[in-house]
This record gives C-alpha cells, structure tokens and sequence, in this order.
C-alpha cells in the first residue's frame, strides 16, 4: 500500500499539471478571442471594400449612360443637322435650276440660313485669294 506521503505528492503532481493545463487553455482563449476580433475586423473591412466597389460600379455604370446618352444625342443631332441641311441644299440647288419667279430670293435665303455668319466673305476685293473671312457682328 501507498504511503500518504506518496498520495500527497501524486495530488500536488496532479494539481500542478491541471494548473498548467488551465492556464494554456486561458491562453488558448486568449488567442481565440484575438483571433475572432481580427476576424470580425477582416470581415468588417471586406464589407466597406465590398461597398465601395458596389458604388464604383454604381458610379461606372451611370457615366457610361450618362456619356452614352450624350454621345447619342450628339449622334443623332447630328444626324437630323445633316439630313436638314442636305434638305435645304436640295430645295436650294432645285430652286437654282427653276425658272419660277422669285427662286433666286430662295436660294439666297436658304444660303443665309445653312451658312453661317463667319464664313461669309468680307466686303472688298472680289479675287478669291484677296479675300478674307471675318466674322459678321449682329
């Protein structure tokens, strides 16, 4: 049979591995707890990141139609300038070739109106290379 003192020591033995066992579980959940903290802070942080790139693709996205838009209003300005004006030189070059009274009036009226005011030449010399385009004031 075991002597009381060598219960006595297997307890203190006992007692001292559960001591270290408890405090590398304290520190155990020491190092959970600080691991759950940067992880809550990563997620934190890939959620901002995550918002931010949502509104720059929100932001991307508008500019495109915004400058899509733009460009085709520009384009199709443009397009409706274009026929009108090919309209006009067509009224303008079938009133030329007509013998009605009155067609030259249309012409030069529709000369005026497709022609703008800076690219009428200057009162002067009537030579093509003495001639200057200046802008017409109002």
């Amino acid at each position: 049979m075991r002597s009381i003192k060598e219960i006595t020591s297997a307890v203190e033995e006992i007692a001292g591995a559960t001591d270290e066992i408890s405090r590398s579980v304290s520190e155990h959940d020491a190092t959970t707890d600080e691991i759950g903290v940067r992880s809550s802070e990563a997620s934190d942080a890939t959620m901002r990141i995550a918002s931010d790139l949502k509104t720059m693709a929100e932001l991307a996205e508008s500019t495109r139609a915004a400058t899509g838009q733009s460009s085709s209003l520009a384009e199709g300005m443009a397009t409706i300038s274009g026929e009108l004006l090919g309209l006009v030189q067509d009224l303008a070059g079938s009133s030329r070739g007509s013998a009605a009274p009155g067609a030259e009036g249309l012409v030069e009226a529709t000369d005026a109106a497709v022609t703008p005011d800076w690219a009428l030449p200057a009162a002067g010399p009537a030579t093509p290379s003495d001639q200057v385009l200046t802008p017409v004031s109002p």
